[in-house]
């Protein structure tokens, strides 16, 4: 039963993303504005939806620490992103976060480890990101 509760959070999460990903881009196209930004947000945000869904196929701890980290990066883009696209981020992030804890604890693994994984990946996506709005600001990208 936890498994497919797992999947079945797995795959919402990837299909947040995707939709997420898509719709935003086609908005950002219309406007003209893709490349860098918005852009590579997007499809980071895809590609986050993905390695979100990989411990389903692919069993090893490794994975499970990686939808760990694909759902703290989405909570730096829900928070960071609060006026934009952040509230349409946060059901994905909540939907890898509970698939996380459920194949974490069904493998055996330390919760705690998980959700270590979970801050660091938060905080190292939120540094990122606010380097790149700092480094666009000043015209060295882009």
């Amino acid at each position: 039963m936890r498994r497919s509760i797992e999947s079945i959070l797995a795959l919402i999460g990837l299909v947040v993303c995707m939709l997420v990903a898509i719709l935003f881009a086609s908005v950002a196209g219309l406007q003209g504005a893709m490349f860098p930004f918005p852009g590579l947000y997007l499809i980071q945000i895809a590609l986050l939806g993905v390695l979100g869904t990989a411990p389903l196929w692919l069993r090893a701890p490794a994975w499970h620490a990686a939808r760990w980290a694909a759902a703290g990066m989405l909570l730096a883009f829900s928070i960071l992103g609060a006026f934009t696209l952040g509230p349409f981020v946060l059901p994905a992030c909540l939907s890898l976060l509970g698939a996380a804890f459920l194949s974490s604890r069904e493998a055996g693994l330390p919760v705690p480890r998980g959700l270590a994984w979970f801050a660091g990946a938060a905080l190292a996506q939120a540094a990122l990101m606010l380097l790149f709005v700092q480094l666009s600001i000043r015209g060295m990208l882009l």
